[in-house]
């Protein structure tokens, strides 16, 4: 990355943004950083994720996220990518097949970098998704950890139609993923916790909600009765103290975590 390409006036309002982030609270740290990174380069929104299964063939799990300029259309988005994976992005599961061992800590690249325009604007996640969420060019950031099989995930996004992001961008990008590591990193709990543990049936029925999916979809899922379904949904809304699928999501949103992984004998192909 050529850093020469940066202009120092750049450089310092993101080395300011970092600066004043060390004197808020640990909690709120990573929200102010992106929200302030999202100022200094322009975009849509940006997101932190911290993601598992990063590698070739993999699905990039989103174990947690934290989201600046989000709003109902970036909260679909964001089913999408807990329900399939992060690899649902062709330019993510792009970088996640060029990963190797020697890798530099931290890897950027545009979107056109990652995938060239003729084969982007053919693919359902950007006519069927991208588009309806007013988002399009992005630069992607991963950084690599030796030490944990958990991969740090950061994306800035322009809307439909805006300009394409520049190398400079890419390059001021790769210098906020190093200047800012030790705040970046996972500072809260990985969830919402419910009043009570969750069933085998109610940890699935949360997992698909916050997917995207509505009743029906779940019944079919499930191969349970909408009946059956809708109590499952009304016992998880109580063990969250919420009372709608919208408040669920907001509660995780605000919280700005993913839902937790199922463990082998929740997950949909053991379950009875």
């Amino acid at each position: 990355m050529n850093y020469g390409s940066v202009r120092t006036e750049r450089i310092e309002h993101v080395l300011r943004v970092i600066a004043e982030v060390r004197e808020c609270a640990p909690h709120e740290r990573r929200f102010h950083l992106i929200r302030g990174l999202l100022r200094i380069v322009g975009g849509r929104f940006a997101a932190l994720l911290t993601l598992s299964d990063f590698r070739a063939g993999g699905r990039g799990t989103p174990r947690d996220f934290v989201v600046a300029g989000h709003d109902e259309s970036i909260e679909r988005l964001l089913s999408l990518h807990l329900a399939e994976g992060a690899c649902a992005n062709p330019a993510v599961a792009r970088l996640m097949e060029l990963r190797r061992a020697d890798d530099p800590p931290v890897r950027v690249a545009t979107r056109s970098e990652l995938v060239a325009d003729a084969d982007w604007y053919r693919t359902p996640f950007v006519a069927e998704h991208l588009r309806a969420a007013d988002a399009d060019h992005a630069i992607y950031a991963a950084r690599y950890r030796a030490s944990s099989e958990l991969v740090r995930g950061f994306t800035l996004v322009r809307g439909w139609g805006d300009r394409p992001f520049e190398p400079e961008d890419a390059a001021l990008v790769h210098i906020f993923n190093l200047a800012a590591d030790d705040l970046l990193d996972d500072d809260g709990p990985s969830w919402p916790q419910p009043r009570r543990p969750l069933a085998p049936r109610e940890a699935q029925v949360l997992e698909l909600l916050l997917g995207g999916q509505n009743e029906k979809q779940l019944a079919d899922c499930l191969d349970l009765s909408i009946h059956t379904i809708h109590q499952y949904t009304k016992a998880v809304f109580r063990a969250f103290a919420v009372s709608s699928r919208a408040e669920l999501m907001a509660k995780f949103i605000a919280a700005r975590r993913s839902p937790p992984a199922l463990t082998p004998s929740t997950s949909l192909r053991d379950s009875s």
